[in-house]
């Protein structure tokens, strides 16, 4: 260290307090010169840069929609009359609804809710509404009858003058055939009304007529013991049921009826179109979709011309 101030001084002319300032102000900046680089190598500072990786994966999440629970499609031609205030969450799925909304539906019944008018099914959250829009024509809620009023003119009665007393007029009903009734015939049979005998005639339409008494439990909201009152005053005749002629009609045509399904019908007219024409029961039977239950079914109701 001496010979170092000596060098110094010799060199620059200084005395000894300046030599001493200027080896206090060379130490100085030598630590200065040094600092930064020893700081980075005890503080290393937070890489910022995301993985390739990360970034995928946030990509992705960005681009991609939310999940969203759809309703199933339902066939139409497998769709029936229904109540929704009657049935369970699982009827609901086949008609296509999602489990979820299924649920919900039956909650809001069991806690004493009720749909008084087809739209309310729109009043559920998250109902879709295209499933509302294939469904609102099977939709039947039953008008509530208006409660019984005493009223005693309007009650028919007959002076009986033998015996003074007073007895209550009877219903006569006229016997009719069930295939060539109208409305007005029907609806002599207690428990039928003005909606009830309109949806009778049109299925009825639609099958080509009744053939058995078994078939009326397909018309929704027909009770049994209106059924038994209906087959005390009408017969069924079959002489002039309309058929299907199934080796002429088309696949739409034969899906109209409600035995045949859109499929069905389809498979139906491409099996002809591969062999050629149905000759009897036996070719009909020939086809898969259609077990010894539907040939019963549809019996009455082809024609093989």
């Amino acid at each position: 260290m001496k010979k170092l101030r000596f060098l110094i001084r010799d060199y620059f002319g200084f005395n000894r307090t300046e030599t001493n300032g200027f080896l206090i102000l060379w130490f100085i900046m030598i630590v200065a010169l040094l600092t930064p680089s020893l700081a980075s190598q005890f503080f290393k500072k937070p890489s910022s840069a995301i993985q390739p990786v990360v970034l995928d994966s946030l990509a992705y999440l960005l681009e991609s929609p939310p999940p969203k629970q759809l309703s199933t499609i339902v066939d139409e031609s497998t769709l029936t009359f229904f109540n929704p205030n009657e049935i369970s969450a699982a009827e609901w799925q086949a008609l296509g609804v999602s489990a979820r909304i299924s649920n919900r539906i039956r909650n809001y019944i069991e806690k004493g809710g009720k749909f008084r008018k087809k739209e309310d099914v729109l009043n559920i959250y998250d109902f879709p509404p295209e499933t509302y829009q294939v469904l609102a024509p099977y939709i039947v809620i039953p008008e509530k009858k208006p409660a019984f009023k005493r009223d005693n003119k309007k009650r028919f009665y007959k002076r009986d003058k033998a015996q003074k007393r007073y007895t209550k007029k009877k219903r006569i009903i006229v016997p009719f055939e069930l295939n060539q009734a109208d409305t007005t015939q029907l609806k002599q049979i207690s428990g039928i009304g003005t909606k009830l005998s309109a949806r009778i005639v049109a299925y009825r339409n639609k099958l080509g007529g009744f053939v058995t008494w078994q078939q009326l439990h397909e018309v929704y909201g027909l009770a049994p013991e209106v059924i038994t009152t209906l087959q005390k005053h009408a017969h069924i005749a079959t002489d002039e049921i309309n058929k299907v002629a199934i080796n002429q009609a088309d696949d739409v045509a034969l899906s109209k009826h409600p035995y045949i399904s859109k499929k069905l019908a389809k498979v139906i007219v491409s099996y002809r179109m591969q062999h050629g024409r149905y000759e009897s029961e036996e070719d009909l039977s020939k086809i898969k979709l259609i077990d010894q239950r539907k040939l019963i079914q549809l019996r009455e109701y082809i024609s093989y011309e």
